[in-house]
């Protein structure tokens, strides 16, 4: 039986959880990722968030990795949610 927490709330009960700052991403593994996708990515040495879009990867910073810079690039996982707390969201929603 799947705990309620994950009926009400869309998480997987299969999905990894891990901590960027102050926020917690929800990670899902998947073979492909669709276009528009968040990812969590390693790029040189560190974990980022990051959008596809088309053949090239948008970061957090609106920096763009594509062409041969795709070779250093990690997949790590699809984010399906990111988990912030109220007292540090601007707009948080209750």
């Amino acid at each position: 039986m799947t705990h309620p927490l994950f009926s009400i709330s869309g998480l997987s009960p299969s999905a990894q959880y891990v901590e960027i700052g102050t926020d917690i991403l929800a990670i899902e593994q998947r073979e492909q990722a669709g276009t528009g996708s968040m990812l969590l990515i390693a790029f040189m040495g560190r974990r980022q968030i990051a959008r596809l879009c088309g053949s090239a990867l948008i970061t957090e910073e609106g920096e763009a990795i594509e062409g041969d810079a795709l070779d250093d690039v990690e997949m790590l996982g699809v984010v399906t949610h990111i988990i912030r707390p109220a007292a540090f969201d601007d707009y948080p929603v209750m």
